[in-house]
């Protein structure tokens, strides 16, 4: 009876609201815009009604909690949301002409009294942001792209590392809260994504252009509705979305190089369409080639003459001058509302950048009596393009909605390298007393690409439960192609300036090719219900089904005389005039010092394959305990099976790896309660258990060469699964929509991590091989600041201090193996930093349309590989030294829509380096080495944006 009578009681407050005494249209109109979500767990609400207070006009909101008032008189407006179980809460808005007029609302829960709203339009990427990560489950971070457009960041990866807690390694590899890359995932638009990357199964965040991207959110504490491979977090790239009205956006820029431009750049005879970042075919392999081993048993002498022929003759660089950066992008979006209330909205955005970037590399490497083997001074010429194109249709309904989302990224690298300096790591000849100089040729061509295609649909059951229901069904492919990369090592060994090519291995030529793919889909049922206070909560129940396939092939292939190579003299000559059609030959009969044939030197596990399903299914609960004391968790189960196959090709024998740590049952709880001491305060504290897996290359005995000769990376067969448990307590402060101050403390429990550590190997080759540690401790603390000056005094309104700063502290208990002593027992997880800060001081002034922005980002050392102890000499660890990047940006709104930009990156170019400390095996002496250095050098970047 009370339930009838409060319908009836709402219907009569709905009619007068809606009737009120009779209003006559004003002459100019606009249009109101909006969300309604929960003020608890911000989640969208569907079925609220708006209503605009003295008017005959209405909205329902649909899925998205979206509504559109139209026909709104201009000027100042009373606007009430209504739903049962909410309070009703009334808003204040002063409505303009020809603008957007945008009116964004949380909804409480029902008490006694009735709330009013003086608000704002706000449509502040960074504020939503921040709403986000307040009503979220779980602690997370996140940059939007606003403030990635405020800084001279150009790849996911650049704008990661200015998240609390994130270090990146080697350009594109995460490290959040001082856990490699094997402990995090990344996630495009909710769905998992394979890998380019053949040496690694997280995806490298370089490969996404921030012109696609609308937001970039780190989840660091794990909820059983994502992946149970969670560690350090999961970083969620979301693309852009389509906007409410028409936009159309077009950027284009250049920049300069203090290194590069105007300079000498390496280069070679590649390709026609290399300038475009796509090889034109000219470095495959010759069709002649097969599946099969390339040698006189599978191919005839013509044939491998013939093979010889075709393979490019190009070993030695050239130089051109360095040119001019470049960089255009686009995007377009509309959406197209209906009358019913439907809407379709579309987004469409690519770019394309060229650049060019020399570097000078100092290497060294020194034996166990501090004796020199290698001294180099490596000039490096990298040419690089970055494409990317995002399509995304969307459909939106009262009860349901669709999306559709294509992205394709590709990148390519062509580099040019010169080493120049002293080798000695394999008794080359010398005469008494002098040192055999040395020079390498490198010349190789990588390009990576990322397909992605997702369908998504939610759907809202208003007749069962109130229950939702979201599903995402995705294929992605990750590819990496390295087609003839090329090797020559020259030595000198009179220094007499006569360099000449010693063994047959010392030309090689490596095709590479990899290809990563994942399928999923994962259902997942919101079933809202009320708890015992009558207050809102909610039950997930969902899967997800993942096949990821992996192949990934290697083919070595060098040029071979019966061993005649080092008579040959290339002073005045060049390598190009050794090898050609008038010296090549089919057969180790028709060789002298004059004549070649070329042979496959492909390893025995240089191929193979993996493929790794992935059964999982979870129950998880949001609900309030007590008003103000919100409980998220529950538990996923996994069954993960993996199985890879080695490939000989010498004797065509396959191997097929079925441990059984490669078949888990793994069950992970996941559980955080979040206590709103007001409606701006928060503090969570949450705890899981987590795992992460060994990756395909890693349980593969698989022999892989590093950029520098005679250093290879092997896998271990004998690999397990590395168990984790989290916990984290945050303090969460909002004292505006656009400000917070966090607090984090975290702690992580590793049973049986997963390092890479140098073991003994063959004579002049360094070895690395994967292997299980016993436990290992990760602690910290992180803070982070975003916060306007104003509060000082009125003249600083425009200026904000954004600071964050992470200490980490962690310790890994490591016993002996057959395969190495470790040099150091007492030390930090390999690529962990202790420290991580970033700040930035903003200036923006809107009325004059300028920006500032001067940032400040830099690590602590850390250690790059594990030191071992071989024949009672220590080799300690090395360690990636720390090195400060300042870089500013200056922005002016110009003309009407348009913006220019200009950054300075890179000012203060600090020296990145390597150490090692090494005990001399005579005297015990203890001595640190730099084992590589370089600069980056400094750059400027221009740009100008029109929005049309």
């Amino acid at each position: 009876m009370k339930f009838r009578l409060r319908i009836f009681v709402s219907i009569l407050v709905f009619n007068y609201i809606v009737s009120g005494p009779f209003n006559t249209y004003a002459e100019d109109t606009t249009i109101v815009e909006g969300r309604v979500i929960d003020l608890i767990s911000g989640d969208p609400i569907i079925g609220v009604t708006v209503i605009l207070k003295g008017h005959k006009i209405y909205a329902v909101t649909d899925i998205n909690g979206h509504y559109s008032l139209i026909n709104v008189p201009v000027g100042q407006q009373t606007i009430i949301f209504q739903m049962m179980g909410y309070e009703n809460t009334i808003a204040e808005l002063n409505a303009l002409l020809d603008k957007k007029n945008e009116l964004n609302i949380s909804l409480s829960y029902k008490t006694a009294k009735e709330v009013v709203v003086v608000a704002r339009r706000i449509s502040n990427t960074e504020a939503s942001l921040l709403s986000k990560r307040k009503k979220a489950p779980a602690p997370q971070d996140a940059i939007s792209s606003e403030q990635i457009s405020k800084s001279p960041d150009s790849d996911a990866a650049d704008a990661a590392k200015r998240v609390t807690g994130v270090t990146i390694v080697n350009g594109k590899n995460v490290f959040i809260r001082g856990l490699g890359e094997r402990y995090s995932s990344v996630m495009f638009a909710g769905s998992v994504i394979p890998s380019p990357n053949p040496d690694k199964r997280v995806v490298p965040l370089d490969i996404f252009p921030v012109g696609l991207l609308d937001n970039l959110v780190i989840i660091k504490s794990y909820m059983p509705d994502i992946s149970g491979e969670f560690a350090g977090g999961v970083v969620q790239i979301n693309p852009k979305d389509y906007p409410d009205e028409t936009t159309l956006k077009v950027s284009a820029g250049t920049g300069y190089h203090a290194e590069t431009t105007g300079k000498d750049f390496l280069t070679y005879d590649g390709g026609k369409r290399d300038w475009f970042g796509v090889d034109d075919g000219s470095r495959d392999k010759p069709d002649i080639i097969g599946d099969s081993y390339f040698n006189d048993v599978n191919y005839s002498t013509p044939e491998i003459e013939r093979a010889g022929e075709k393979f490019k003759n190009e070993y030695t660089p050239d130089t051109t001058n360095g040119k001019l950066p470049a960089k255009i992008s686009f995007s377009y979006g509309d959406s197209y509302k209906f009358a019913d209330g439907k809407t379709i909205g579309i987004i469409l955005s690519g770019m394309f950048k060229e650049s060019s970037k020399n570097k000078t590399i100092e290497l060294l490497r020194v034996n166990d009596n501090f004796y020199t083997i290698k001294d180099y001074s490596i000039d490096k010429s990298v040419y690089s393009t970055d494409k990317g194109v995002l399509l995304s249709l969307a459909y939106t309904g009262k009860l349901n909605k669709l999306r559709m989302t294509g992205f394709y990224s590709h990148q390519s690298d062509d580099s040019t390298s010169i080493y120049t300096g002293y080798n000695n790591d394999r008794n080359e000849p010398t005469i008494s007393g002098a040192h055999s100089s040395a020079k390498i040729y490198r010349l190789q061509y990588i390009e990576t690409g990322l397909l992605f295609s997702q369908l998504a649909g939610e759907h809202y059951l208003n007749k069962l439960l109130n229950t939702t229901i979201q599903w995402n069904a995705s294929y992605s492919r990750a590819t990496r192609d390295e087609p003839d990369s090329r090797r020559v090592q020259l030595i000198d060994a009179n220094s007499t300036g006569e360099f000449f090519i010693y063994r047959s291995d010392d030309v090689d030529r490596v095709f590479q090719n990899h290809t990563d793919s994942v399928m999923e889909f994962t259902p997942t049922l919101s079933i809202p219900f009320k708890q015992w206070m009558g207050l809102n909560a909610k039950l997930k129940i969902g899967g997800a089904y993942s096949y990821r396939e992996r192949e990934s092939e290697q083919r070595s292939f060098t040029w071979d005389n019966d061993g005649s190579l080092g008579s040959l003299s290339t002073t005045g000559e060049y390598i190009e005039q050794i090898y050609n059609p008038s010296t090549i030959v089919g057969s180790v009969t028709e060789t002298d010092s004059t004549h070649y044939y070329i042979k496959e030197v492909s390893g025995q596990n240089d191929s193979y394959t993996g493929k790794l399903k992935l059964f999982s299914g979870f129950g998880m609960i949001d609900i309030p305990l007590i008003r103000n004391l919100r409980l998220v968790g529950g538990l996923r189960y996994e069954y993960s099976d993996m199985d890879v196959l080695t490939f000989n090709p010498i004797y065509l024998i396959e191997k097929d790896l079925e441990n059984e740590p490669l078949k888990k049952n793994n069950l992970m709880p996941g559980f955080c309660i979040t206590y709103s001491i007001k409606e701006r305060t928060n503090i969570r504290i949450a705890f899981s258990k987590t795992v992460a897996r060994p990756d395909f290359r890693e349980v593969t005995e698989f022999k892989y060469s590093t950029m520098l000769g005679n250093e290879v990376i092997v896998g271990n067969p004998e690999l397990e699964q590395c168990d984790i448990y989290n916990y984290d307590i945050r303090y969460e402060y909002f004292p505006s929509v656009n400000e917070i101050i966090a607090v984090s403390i975290f702690y992580k429990n590793l049973q049986k991590p997963i390092e890479m550590l140098e073991v003994t190997g063959q004579p002049g080759t360094a070895t690395f091989k994967y292997q299980n540690a016993e436990t290992a401790h990760n602690m910290g603390l992180e803070l982070e600041i975003r916060k306007g000056l104003g509060f000082i005094t009125k003249s600083l309104n425009d200026i904000t201090l954004l600071l964050n700063v992470a200490y980490i502290y962690s310790e890994i208990d490591v016993k002996d193996t057959e395969l190495a002593k470790y040099s150091n027992k007492d030390r930090a997880l390999q690529g962990q930093s202790p420290y991580i800060i970033n700040a930035s001081m903003n200036y923006n002034n809107e009325k004059i349309g300028l920006f500032t922005s001067l940032l400040y980002n830099i690590q602590g050392p850390r250690i790059m590989r594990v030191g071992t102890i071989y024949s009672d000499v220590k080799r300690g660890d090395v360690y990636e030294e720390s090195a400060g990047k300042l870089d500013l940006v200056l922005a002016q709104k110009i003309f009407d829509g348009g913006k220019l930009k200009l950054s300075f990156e890179n000012i203060l170019d600090p020296k990145i380096k390597q150490t090692q400390k090494r005990n001399n095996a005579t005297t015990g002496e203890e001595k640190e080495f730099t084992m590589e250095s370089f600069r980056d050098g400094r750059s400027i970047s221009i740009s100008y944006s029109q929005s049309l």
